[in-house]
C-alpha cells in the first residue's frame, strides 16, 4: 500500500496515496471550489492555537472530495505491506465507523526519516480512513464505559474472592487514582514501563491511547476511570498492565502494581480479568476490527 506520511504535533498519520490528488505547500493558495478541513478537529482533538504551526502545515487535496485537509507536515511517500497495518478494535471508539484503517510501528522507518521527525522510531503511526474521517453523519456508539463494582468479578455464578490474603494467594493489585483493584495474576500477560502511548482520535473517554507490542496493536485504558472511588488524575501513570481474555489484549494505565504478599490483605474490590476488560469494553464483539483493505483495493 502506497502512503503519504504526515507529522503533526508529534503524531504520525498516513493517507493512501491514491486518495491524495495534490499536496499544497504552506502558503500555497487553494484551488477554487475547495472547502477547508482540519485533521485535528476531524479526529476530535482541540485545534492548534499555535498560529505559526498552522501556517506551516501542508494541505492534502483529497481526490473526489473537494476538500483541502490541513494535516501537518508531509514527510515522505512510503510503501507499506498491508500485513504490517494492524487492525484496531472497534470498541475503542465513540463512533460507529473508526477514522482509521489501522496502526503500524514506525521503527522500520526510523533510519530513513531520522532527520525529519524526532523520535519516530518509538512512534505508532495511524493510517487514516478518509471516507469515515469526512463523514459528518458519524454517530456515537453508546455508553462510554461501565464502572466496576464490588462483586462484579464472577464466572459461572461463582462469587469473587476478596478479603483474606490466604484466599487469593495469586493476586495482582493494581493502584490508580488512590484506589485499588485486585485481578488474578494469571490474567496478566506483561507489565510495561516507560512506553509512549499514542493518542487515538474519536476514542471513548476512558481510552488513553494505543501501543504496538510484539506485533499487535493494544488499546490502553485509564484504570482510574473504571474503579469506584478513584480520582481521575488525567496525567500519565507509571506502568501499563496488559491483560488477555479469549485472545483479546488490553492495557491498563496504573500508578503502581504488585503481587499480593501473604502478609497483606486483599483490596475490597477483586475482579476477574475478563470483568475488568469488559468494563472497559475490551473483549466484546461490538465494533469489530478496522481493516487495512489494501489487498482488496489492489494497492
Amino acid at each position: 500500500m502506497r502512503l503519504v506520511l504526515i507529522e503533526d504535533a508529534g503524531a504520525i498519520h498516513a493517507v493512501r496515496l491514491g486518495s491524495v490528488e495534490r499536496i499544497l505547500a504552506p502558503g500555497e493558495p487553494d484551488p477554487p471550489g475547495l472547502r477547508q478541513a482540519d485533521l485535528r478537529v476531524l479526529l476530535g482533538f482541540p485545534a492548534s492555537l499555535d498560529t505559526a504551526n498552522q501556517a506551516g502545515r501542508h494541505r492534502l487535496v483529497l481526490a473526489g472530495a473537494q476538500v483541502a485537509l490541513s494535516a501537518g507536515r508531509a514527510l515522505a511517500t512510503i510503501t507499506l505491506d498491508p500485513e504490517r497495518i494492524l487492525p484496531l478494535p472497534g470498541y475503542m471508539f465513540a463512533v460507529r465507523t473508526p477514522p482509521y484503517r489501522g496502526a503500524f510501528a514506525c521503527a522500520p522507518l526510523a533510519e530513513r526519516l531520522a532527520g525529519q521527525a524526532a523520535g519516530i522510531g518509538s512512534q505508532v503511526g495511524l493510517v487514516l480512513q478518509e471516507e469515515a474521517l469526512l463523514d459528518t453523519k458519524m454517530h456515537t456508539a453508546g455508553p462510554a464505559t461501565a464502572r466496576l463494582r464490588p462483586g462484579s468479578g464472577r464466572r459461572n455464578g461463582e462469587p469473587a474472592q476478596a478479603g483474606n490474603a490466604g484466599k487469593v494467594p495469586h493476586l495482582l493489585v493494581l493502584s490508580a487514582g488512590g484506589a485499588q483493584v485486585g485481578v488474578p495474576l494469571s490474567a496478566a500477560r506483561q507489565v510495561l514501563a516507560g512506553r509512549k502511548i499514542t493518542p487515538v482520535g474519536r476514542a471513548r473517554p476512558h481510552v488513553a491511547g494505543l501501543i504496538v507490542h510484539d506485533g499487535k496493536a493494544i488499546p490502553v485504558y485509564h484504570l482510574d476511570h473504571l474503579v469506584p472511588g478513584a480520582a481521575r488524575a488525567g496525567g500519565a501513570a507509571g506502568q501499563i498492565v496488559v491483560l488477555e481474555e479469549e485472545g483479546a489484549l488490553a492495557g491498563f494505565l496504573v500508578d503502581t502494581v504488585h503481587a499480593l504478599r501473604q502478609a497483606e490483605t486483599a483490596p475490597p474490590l477483586v475482579v476477574q480479568g475478563h470483568d475488568l476488560m469488559r468494563a472497559a469494553g475490551a473483549g466484546t464483539s461490538r465494533g469489530g476490527m478496522t481493516q487495512a483493505a489494501g489487498a482488496a483495493e489492489g494497492e
